[in-house]
């Protein structure tokens, strides 16, 4: 009877087969495990690399980026340098050819007629506003101020409109009135140095002309008058003459223009002009033409006061006009004026200088300097 391997040996041998299979196992999972680990190491290493490389690509591309930034910031230099430099050359040569038309006008600015302070001094020195002259019989009339002026219902009205409208102002000035009896002024005339001086000091656009800025009262050329306003607008934006220099000088040297002799004429082409100049500047918003003593200008009263009429009852631009007389010189006769013009003719008509009541001396003399 054969005797049979015991059941242990068996068992060894199983267990040492399954320990050769796991050596096996172990020894092909620690060969992949390790082509695993050098791969992604190589990947890692490459990535590194690749970062790396990035890394100076992006160092290269931000220097680069400062150099182009900084190139662009040169040019942009050069060219507002450029900008600056033309628009200068421009306003220079704008300047250059409003000198040159202001001759083709036959003007002079400054003037007399347009220098506000001095009109504005003529004016003090001929009525009583200094305290030594309060003990004077002169100051018992009337005098003319920004408060008296705010009084005025048409100025009121004139002031506050929104749309395009003409002030008039108009009476006789008392000859006890003014500091020395061979004086001319009027006493409505400080009106027009309060307004321009207020208005010009909101930074808006005035056109001045004070027809008395001497001592005695002197007629005015109605071209010279109106050839200032216009000098006076045009400097205002003397770039229009870039495109419109050539119709401008065409106008002025028109025979119409060059003749004083037929008023209707003169006004007629002088004002189209006007027209022509408005319609250019009215981006600029309100403009304001304030004439002092347009009783001593050369046209006819009536002749002048319909053109600037027209002027405002035009709805193309934003226009006030100001204006002044003494009626001891002239008369406008408003009956003429259509339905048109209510609201845009704004008359303060008699408002005559006349010698203050006992009551009104005494406020007048305890009143602050």
């Amino acid at each position: 009877m054969a005797i049979g391997k015991p059941p242990s040996l068996g068992i060894d041998q199983t267990v040492a087969t399954l320990h050769a299979k796991l050596a096996e196992v172990n020894s092909e999972a620690m060969i992949q495990l390790h082509k695993r680990s050098q791969k992604i190491h190589n990947t890692v290493e490459d990535n590194n690399a690749r970062i790396k490389e990035l890394k100076n690509s992006n160092h290269a591309l931000e220097r680069s980026n400062m150099v182009l930034v900084s190139a662009l910031e040169r040019l942009e230099a050069q060219h507002q340098k450029f900008v600056q430099e033309v628009e200068l050359k421009d306003q220079q040569d704008d300047k250059q050819q409003l000198e040159i038309f202001k001759e083709a006008l036959g003007v002079t600015y400054p003037s007399p007629e347009t220098e506000l302070e001095a009109c504005k001094k003529s004016q003090l020195n001929a009525f009583a506003k200094l305290p030594s002259h309060r003990r004077s019989p002169k100051v018992e009339y009337m005098q003319m101020s920004p408060g008296l002026l705010s009084t005025s219902e048409a100025y009121q009205k004139w002031q506050d409109s929104a749309q395009s409208c003409l002030l008039l102002l108009s009476g006789r000035t008392a000859s006890e009135g003014r500091n020395s009896r061979g004086d001319t002024h009027s006493w409505l005339s400080p009106a027009t140095t309060y307004v321009t001086e207020e208005l010009r000091k909101q930074d808006q656009r005035v056109a001045y002309y004070c027809c008395h800025p001497d001592l005695r009262a002197e007629d005015h050329s109605g071209k010279e008058i109106i050839s200032t306003i216009i000098y006076q607008m045009l400097d205002w934006k003397p770039a229009i003459l870039r495109h419109r220099n050539q119709q401008f000088r065409s106008v002025v040297q028109s025979p119409a223009w060059q003749d004083p002799g037929d008023e209707s004429a003169s006004i007629e082409i002088m004002f189209r002009l006007v027209r022509e100049i408005l319609a250019e500047i009215k981006d600029l918003g309100r403009i304001t033409v304030v004439l002092d003593r347009v009783d001593l200008c050369s046209w006819e009263l009536h002749h002048i006061m319909k053109a600037l009429t027209g002027l405002v009852l035009d709805e193309s631009w934003h226009l006030k006009i100001m204006a002044t007389m003494a009626t001891a010189r002239d008369y406008w006769d408003v009956d003429d004026l259509d339905d048109t013009a209510s609201g845009r003719v704004l008359i303060h008509q008699g408002w005559d200088q006349r010698q203050l009541t006992p009551q009104e001396m005494q406020k007048r003399l305890h009143s602050p300097h």
